[in-house]
């Protein structure tokens, strides 16, 4: 980092190594020393901002997460239609998760980590009540089949995230036809 740089600049740095490293590596093959290289800052640094490597995926994940939902969310109004809204919600997350891999990758292994809480952070909670309530809306206006909300999500954004895993990996081409025809299925598969 060049002399005078502001410190959101320094933690943004660390931020972006950690998920580059993290979504390549692993939590366990990515030391501090080595964030610190690719960041371009000292460990000293680090612990300036974080008091340990636990702290600092802790907030790497919320900033990651909060920056999916609000994605996902944008555009997003109760004054579509719940197809609409259903279709908005399928494209940003499919968008997003193609636009940001590492995210991703990093999502996928926190959320399946002991790092995982129970509770998502403060910060997501607005986004993730939209999501959940969309989904609630729907089953008490009988758009919805009267399912629990996570297999509504499982059935929907589920296969989205698993379809655009599978072109990540290219052994599917997700274009935009297939992603338009997918979406119909999930929402034959979710809706009365």
């Amino acid at each position: 980092m060049e002399k005078g740089d502001k410190p959101a600049d320094k933690r943004g740095a660390i931020l972006d190594a950690a998920l580059r490293l993290i979504a390549e590596r692993g939590f366990h093959n990515t030391p501090v020393s080595m964030i610190a290289d690719v960041s371009g800052v000292s460990a000293g640094i680090i612990y300036h901002y974080f008091d340990s490597k636990d702290e600092l995926i802790l907030e790497l994940y919320r900033t990651v997460k909060l920056d999916m939902l609000q994605s996902m969310t944008d555009g997003y109004s109760n004054d579509l239609s719940y197809r609409g809204r259903f279709d908005l919600l399928w494209v940003n997350a499919i968008r997003h998760v193609i636009s940001h891999p590492d995210a991703a990758a990093f999502l996928e292994q926190f959320e399946s980590s002991s790092y995982m809480e129970p509770t998502l952070p403060e910060d997501c909670v607005a986004e993730i009540d939209l999501v959940m309530g969309f989904f609630a809306d729907g089953v008490a206006a009988g758009v919805l089949k009267d399912l629990p909300t996570p297999v509504l999500l499982s059935l929907s954004i589920g296969v989205a995230a698993s379809l655009v895993k599978q072109h990540l990996a290219e052994t599917l081409v997700l274009d935009d036809d297939l992603s338009a025809a997918a979406a119909d299925a999930c929402w034959d598969a979710i809706s009365t």
